[in-house]
């Protein structure tokens, strides 16, 4: 009963945060989702629950680290974070002795956060980091999330307007994305006025 209540509690404290909150145990079985969770769950989340209740992600680098801490033998790292489809993932793997190890069986807690949530949220290092974008990447999606048109990045970094639109072209090939209108979806943000 108190490892529930505990759960409950985290559970909670993750969605105050907005943080979406599932954990995992042997045979990639959902044991808890948070509120938040679930409402992820429902939207274009990098997770998916199969009708048998079995957790996996959509992208293999997820899935790979995932999989390596449900094994019994892990010895890798307990927290590893991840990102994928605009959501910063991690994953910790619960310590537990060896008698609950046994019976139990593993278990892995993700914790899933939706990047972008808003103008005041963008980071460009993060949005960098995540996509693995250039400096003139950076320039190009700045100007989009503020609003500027590609004559006005242009203007503003001296280059010619078809060298915004190469950058361009190349972030969109980077995120996936096949337009302005995409890019500010994707980041989850509203242009500047």
């Amino acid at each position: 009963p108190s490892n529930r209540a505990a759960a409950e509690m985290g559970a909670a404290l993750f969605d105050a945060i907005d943080i979406g909150l599932i954990v995992i145990g042997d045979g990639a079985c959902v044991k808890t989702i948070s509120a938040v969770g679930q409402t992820m769950l429902a939207k274009n989340s990098p997770v998916r629950i199969s009708p048998l209740g079995r957790f996996g992600f959509r992208d293999g680098q997820p899935q790979a680290a995932l999989n390596g801490m449900l094994e019994r033998k892990y010895a890798g790292p307990k927290v590893v974070s991840l990102f994928s489809h605009g959501t910063k993932l991690t994953l910790i793997q619960v310590n537990k002795d060896r008698v609950s190890l046994y019976f139990e069986g593993p278990t892995v807690i993700v914790l899933m956060e939706q990047l972008g949530r808003g103008a005041t949220a963008f980071d460009p290092r993060l949005v960098s980091l995540v996509y693995g974008l250039t400096k003139a990447e950076i320039r190009a999606v700045s100007g989009i999330v503020a609003g500027k048109s590609v004559d006005q990045i242009a203007q503003e970094a001296s280059l010619s307007r078809e060298t915004i639109r190469v950058q361009m072209k190349s972030l969109y090939a980077k995120t996936g994305a096949s337009s302005e209108a995409d890019i500010l979806r994707l980041l989850k943000f509203r242009p500047a006025p």
